[in-house]
């Protein structure tokens, strides 16, 4: 197996273990398809700039991509509503109601950032507040 980094700066276990949670797999079983431990995976998926920054671009992409079907298919859900409406059908109304119920709900921008570089600043500055908040306060006994 080559460490070779891939096209998102990962190694080709890394790009496997992403793959896997991707698809819904649990942190055990994308350790299992990368051929690594999970402590792996869970870290990378916790700690590892690139690795977060691609899981969040790859699920802010898929989420567009389905956002954009929804999309599609308003105008549909629109008339088949006017037109159920009017001629008191209730099938089609429902389900014209769940899609736009599920356009309403589509988070705007609910996922993490995709720049390694601004997750290792935020990982950065919150190393440095926790540090900061575990200093002992000084004493006022003057």
């Amino acid at each position: 197996m080559t460490t070779e980094a891939t096209v998102h700066g990962l190694t080709e276990a890394q790009e496997r273990a992403l793959e896997s949670l991707l698809a819904g797999q649990s942190v055990t079983a994308a350790a299992e398809r990368a051929g690594v431990s999970r402590q792996s995976v869970s870290t990378w998926k916790n700690r590892d700039p690139y690795f977060i920054a691609a899981l969040n671009r790859t699920s802010r992409d898929r989420l567009r991509h389905a956002q954009d079907r929804l999309i599609g298919l308003a105008p549909a859900a629109i008339d088949a509503l006017s037109n159920d409406l009017d001629a008191g059908g209730d099938r089609a109304t429902r389900a014209a109601r769940d899609i736009l119920r599920a356009l309403e709900k589509i988070p705007s921008d609910s996922l993490g950032p995709t720049d390694p570089d601004a997750i290792r600043t935020e990982q950065e500055n919150e190393f440095m507040l926790n540090a900061l908040m575990s200093l002992p306060l000084p004493d006022d006994d003057r």
